[in-house]
């Protein structure tokens, strides 16, 4: 352990350790106070409520998720490229800037007029209809790709603590007051709406503040073809990116609609605060990655250093998972008590099963962060979409048998279909590789 560590320290520079920290720092605190917003709406509301309003969120940002483009990779990937000629950047950024607009109106048209002929296979009451067309504008409040690129590759990690620490604090504390005078769905999901406009605002804001009013004025007057003419294969990056990633948060996000279709209500609320104790693990694991990923691009060369670097990082986050599993096993049932009440306390068990995907994923975040540096763009693209269909295709077959338990069975097996099918690649990959060298 202290080897693997030494490792990493070594590999990774100050500039990356710092950035690192101030994620996990940030994901920390969001992840908290983002618990807590959510214990309190759970509190305040039925479970069948509280399963109406993870409807809502699902549906928004699963269509979200479907159409809006990761413009912020666009902008990561081609800005070193540009960074010495501003009519370049200032067409990158226009590029990248047009595209969240387009994406998130389409978006936003496409969930408002859906939810009209979805709402009765989701099983989302007549009533919650008004609600959820409330949420969908959360849809033209994000439009912030191409900040985030731009903040990201400048090294200004900081913008994001301030931004996602203020709103997520705000928003707590708002939840708390409206929960304490009104108590609604409609109360909760306006609140919901106007923070993610005070979000996109800051993150905005800052964009602005660091590339000069300037360049913001050439960048209105840039032209798109230009970009595009010097990079020929930017919209096919910017596509498969997209791609990749939409289906990778609409697995993340439909999983809850899935969970409504086939259960109804009551289990999408059960299902609801399963997915907020993962969603606080997922904050923890998520500087991991960001950790390992550049010591993985030093050795993406060096197939048999990066192959043992893999296996290595493998066995020394099993050994955390099992300690940390091991503890959450202890704390799980206080916490559900404390967080959501008594009235979840039956699903406890549910719980320790619904994390065993994200411990699995944690494990194997070496072969993630490799499978997408050595340029396997395509097979994820193709991976998340044929075992996206084979999990809902399962769950609708185990449903009758196995019942609420199917999702989460579904949910173990898929995560094991993906690191083994990415861990078989990578060995045929590199022992390919290395014997032709």
């Amino acid at each position: 352990m202290k080897h693997f560590f030494y490792t990493i320290s070594e590999s990774i520079n100050k500039k990356i350790f710092k950035s690192t920290s101030i994620l996990l720092f940030t994901n920390v605190v969001v992840g908290i106070a983002a618990l807590l917003t959510i214990s309190i709406i759970a509190k305040n509301l039925t479970i069948e409520e509280f399963g109406s309003l993870a409807i809502i969120q699902a549906y928004a940002m699963t269509i979200n998720g479907l159409f809006n483009f990761q413009t912020w990779q666009t902008v990561v990937k081609y800005y070193p490229d540009t960074d010495n000629d501003t009519i370049l950047l200032c067409s990158l950024l226009k590029y990248s800037f047009i595209i969240d607009i387009v994406t998130a109106i389409t978006s936003f048209l496409f969930a408002g007029f859906g939810i009209f002929f979805i709402a009765e296979l989701i099983q989302l009451k007549t009533e919650y209809i008004h609600p959820a067309l409330m949420y969908v504008l959360i849809i033209l409040f994000t439009i912030e790709g191409t900040a985030t690129g731009y903040l990201r590759i400048i090294d200004k990690f900081y913008c994001f603590f301030i931004t996602d620490g203020i709103t997520t604090v705000a928003k707590l504390i708002t939840i708390f007051y409206v929960s304490k005078y009104y108590g609604t769905i409609e109360s909760f999901v306006l609140t919901f709406v106007i923070f993610a406009f005070i979000k996109t605002l800051l993150i905005n804001i800052f964009f602005v503040k660091y590339i000069g009013w300037s360049l913001v004025r050439k960048t209105c007057l840039a032209s798109i073809n230009d970009i595009k003419q010097k990079f020929q294969d930017i919209w096919e990056f910017s596509l498969y990116t997209s791609l990749t990633g939409s289906f990778d948060i609409v697995f993340k996000q439909a999983d809850t609609l899935v969970v409504s279709t086939f259960f109804g209500v009551y289990y999408a609320g059960i299902y609801k605060m399963l997915k907020t104790f993962g969603n606080l693990l997922l904050q923890c694991i998520n500087p991991i990655y960001l950790s390992l990923f550049p010591v993985v691009s030093e050795r993406k060369h060096q197939t048999k250093e990066l192959f043992s670097f893999i296996n290595k990082s493998i066995g020394y986050l099993f050994c955390l998972g099992i300690i940390g599993t091991c503890i959450f096993y202890w704390v799980h049932t206080f916490f559900i008590n404390i967080l959501f009440g008594t009235d979840y306390l039956e699903y406890a068990p549910y719980l320790m099963l619904y994390i065993v995907p994200i411990i699995i994923s944690g494990i194997f975040t070496a072969v993630h962060s490799s499978f997408n540096l050595l340029g396997f763009h395509k097979t994820t693209l193709y991976l998340i979409v044929t075992t996206s269909i084979f999990y809902i295709l399962m769950i609708y077959i185990l449903k009758d048998y196995m019942g609420f338990i199917s999702v989460l069975f579904m949910l173990i097996v898929h995560s094991l279909i993906i690191v083994s099918f990415k861990y078989t690649k990578l060995f045929i990959f590199c022992r390919n590789l290395h014997a032709y060298h």
